[in-house]
This record gives structure tokens, C-alpha cells and sequence, in this order.
């Protein structure tokens, strides 16, 4: 991947950042927001994966695997798993720092995020091996198909509407 690929994807993300209100919790959301726009203006194949978030061998966020097969549409409300982008080596996490900055995040990442980011940060895009140093590791469970993505990026208006935008 070159350089210019992965500022570009960095762009995306900043953008789908400011456009959507400041909410912990919304992974699947931005994530589908994020990997619609990329796969659009860039044409590049990136996807949008499930599984689970580790910090320092701890379960952070996901279920069993068996939670994560049931297909995501519209809403995620009683789903606890986790969502990124990826795209050959790299990982692109758009909504770690919004949920670990937040009153509602797990203290073990919000300390890892904190000592191994600072603050202020918008979206992560390294590679896995990176990530794994920091002691965040994804475990991905499944590749989202098209017509999920599909379905959460309309989704996104109303579950921002449900959290109080």
C-alpha cells in the first residue's frame, strides 16, 4: 500500500468523523460509513470486519463467536461485538479513541488508549503487528457482506437519532 493509499483513507475517515455526532459505541455505524465512502471515491477493496477487541489479553468487546454469525442490519442495539476496516496489513479502527475517550469505556482501554496515544486522537489506521505492540489486538470473526454494510451505513441517521444526537 502506498503512501498517498493510506493518507487518503485517513482522509475518508476524518471526514465521516465530522460528520456524524460524538458517540461511543457506534463502531459498525462509522465503520460502514467509512468502508462506503473508501470503496467509492478510491476504489480501493477495503472491508469491513467483526470480531473482537483484546487489550492485554482481555476481552474487550465481543461475544461468543455464534453472536457475531447473525447477520447486522439497520441496528446493532443488542450486539456487543466489534467492527473495523481493513485493507491488506492495516487495520482502520474509527471509533477506539471517540469510545475510549468517552465516560462509558471500559477503564483497561482507556488507559491503554491514553498511554500509548494521548488524547485528541480521531481514527487509527496501522498495522496489525503495530496494533499488537500497543497491546490491542482484533480478532476477526467474519467479513461483513455488501448488503450489511449496506444496511448499517442507512441505519446510521437513525441510530444517532436514538442516542440522542
Amino acid at each position: 500500500m502506498s503512501n498517498a493509499e493510506l493518507q487518503s483513507i485517513a482522509d475518508v475517515g476524518k471526514e465521516v468523523l465530522q460528520m456524524l455526532p460524538h458517540k461511543a459505541g457506534a463502531c459498525a455505524h462509522l465503520t460502514a460509513c467509512w468502508v462506503t465512502i473508501v470503496r467509492e471515491r478510491l476504489q480501493l477493496p477495503v472491508k469491513q470486519m467483526v470480531g473482537h477487541l483484546t487489550v492485554n489479553g482481555t476481552l474487550v468487546f465481543g461475544r461468543p463467536k455464534e453472536k457475531l454469525q447473525v447477520p447486522l442490519a439497520g441496528s446493532v442495539e443488542n450486539w456487543d461485538g466489534h467492527s473495523w476496516l481493513t485493507y491488506e496489513e492495516y487495520i482502520g479502527d474509527i471509533s477506539i479513541f471517540r469510545t475510549a475517550y468517552s465516560s462509558v469505556s471500559p477503564l483497561l482501554l482507556k488507559e491503554v488508549i491514553l498511554q500509548h496515544f494521548g488524547e485528541g486522537r480521531g481514527l487509527l489506521l496501522a498495522r496489525m503487528s503495530d496494533c499488537q505492540q500497543t497491546g490491542i489486538s482484533y480478532l476477526p470473526m467474519r467479513e461483513l457482506a455488501d448488503s450489511e454494510i449496506e444496511g448499517l451505513k442507512l441505519g446510521t441517521r437513525r441510530f444517532f437519532q436514538v442516542l440522542g444526537k
